[in-house]
């Protein structure tokens, strides 16, 4: 597909493991009442071009604008791509070599029947096309929408496609026993490097005759001419690449608005998800900026507004000269569920979408990955390893694969190691990630790091019976 309704820019997304990780697939299923795995999916590759997240909100705005645009575009879309399936279909039984002059007839009988079904599709096409330019039909304020309807425009008004649709119509309804064609023929001496070209479609008199009106460049030799049988095998070829030029043109044009349909799934989970954060009255789109910090004021987790009636929100920060947070408190205090809100919200943010909060101003990040912490789960058989080892090589793992200006967040790494071996882990950890410009949220129990002077992180200490954090004051160098 060479159009897109979610990128304005081509940009190579990144995939994060954070929705499972924050449980967010579960929590749009609920809130969408349906399957919404595109949705999520689209939701955990991050967008990190901050006119790609505009373009997003340009088009939510315009459909949710107008109600019935979406149902208009849904269903010309779907029409269009199952059209193009059949299209596929089709070509995949197409002559896929050119005629030879042992089956000369055969080889045109089946170079004409692939140009009757390929014919039969550009006129469909721009039916289709025109039906998606008149869903559009409106007053659009998105680029993204705005663009699309131009592009259906040039693909109908009198273009390549509707060249190809009117020859097309010339062989609707023809074979060889009831046709004839027109070739202009190129004759070269020896007669093997001869080629012709269609130059028109007449109906036979009498169906049992064989018919070609020929005309030359260059005089057929007088001791040979041009027999019936050269001259099927020229119009075999002739029919072969016509059949190829169009079938060509046809695939370039299908592929250009193909999977739309798709895209769109997005923006009607989007436009649940907007009338969802609005009902519970929380639903803002963050300010973008490139430097100054994240700030976000009231933030609530989305999973927990899906779950139950009071909840409590939470102020976050990370300014550009704090590497990190480290998260601590009693169970239960509200931790994870900082930890999950604040992953959401950027998921959310970075795809285009509000966030359940009062305010926010948000600083995109290059990729968002997540590490949870894996002890509560059973040990796979004949692992000799232990928790500890598979714990740092996960840990490896998704350093490996954060790039500069990533954000990762941790959720009780190492704990199922001994205290002091856990803390050495971590602390060498958190000394590395600021000089590769990577920033974290960390939530953990080892209480080491909170004395560690090479650790320059803001520390949130959380209160079981507030479910509220307050800010302690880093060690001292």
């Amino acid at each position: 597909m060479s159009y897109s309704l979610l990128y304005k820019y081509p940009e190579k997304a990144r995939g994060s493991s954070v929705p499972s990780d924050l449980l967010l697939d579960d929590t749009l299923r609920r809130i969408c009442k349906e399957e919404c795995g595109c949705f999520a999916r689209t939701v955990s590759s991050v967008l990190t071009d901050i006119e790609n997240i505009e373009y997003r909100r340009a088009i939510i705005s315009d459909l949710r604008a107008d109600p019935g645009l979406t149902e208009r575009l849904k269903k010309a879309f779907g029409r269009y791509d199952r059209m193009r399936e059949d299209w596929a279909e089709m070509r995949a039984g197409a002559p896929s070599r050119r005629p030879d002059r042992a089956n000369a007839e055969a080889s045109l009988a089946a170079s004409w029947s692939s140009v009757k079904a390929t014919a039969a599709f550009p006129a469909a096409l721009l039916s289709f096309i025109r039906g998606i330019a008149d869903a559009l039909d409106g007053d659009l304020k998105s680029e993204g929408l705005r663009r699309l309807r131009e592009r259906c425009g040039e693909l109908t008004g009198g273009g390549l496609l509707t060249e190809l649709s009117n020859v097309a119509d010339r062989f609707r309804g023809t074979s060889p026993e009831t046709h004839g064609l027109e070739l202009l023929i190129d004759i070269c001496a020896d007669f093997e490097s001869a080629s012709a070209e269609i130059t028109g479609v007449f109906e036979l008199k009498e169906k049992k005759k064989r018919g070609f009106s020929v005309f030359s460049k260059k005089a057929p030799d007088p001791d040979g001419g041009v027999t019936e049988a050269d001259a099927m095998l020229l119009a075999a070829d002739a029919m072969y690449r016509l059949d190829r030029v169009a079938s060509d043109v046809t695939d370039k044009i299908y592929s250009d608005l193909y999977g739309l349909s798709r895209e769109l799934s997005f923006y009607e989970c989007a436009i649940k998800l907007i009338g969802f954060l609005e009902e519970k009255g929380t639903c803002v789109y963050p300010e973008l900026a490139s430097d100054g910090g994240t700030e976000i004021d009231g933030l609530y987790d989305l999973r927990l507004l899906c779950m139950q009636d009071v909840v409590t929100p939470c102020d976050f920060k990370l300014a550009d000269c704090t590497p990190g947070l480290i998260i601590r408190g009693a169970n239960g205090a509200g931790k994870t569920t900082f930890l999950r809100s604040v992953g959401t919200a950027y998921l959310l943010c970075q795809a285009g979408l509000p966030i359940p909060a009062r305010s926010a101003r948000v600083v995109p990040v290059s990729g968002i990955s997540a590490i949870f912490s894996s002890a509560e789960e059973d040990f796979t058989p004949g692992d000799t390893a232990g928790r500890f080892e598979g714990e740092v090589r996960a840990m490896s793992d998704l350093l490996s694969h954060a790039g500069r200006g990533s954000l990762i967040f941790m959720n009780e790494p190492f704990q199922s190691t001994g205290f002091d071996e856990g803390a050495r882990a971590l602390r060498g950890i958190l000394t590395v990630l600021p000089e590769a410009g990577i920033k974290y949220l960390l939530v953990t129990h080892l209480a080491g790091l909170s004395d560690s002077s090479d650790i320059g992180a803001d520390r949130l200490e959380f209160d079981l019976n507030k479910h509220d954090y307050k800010i302690l004051e880093g060690p001292k160098k």
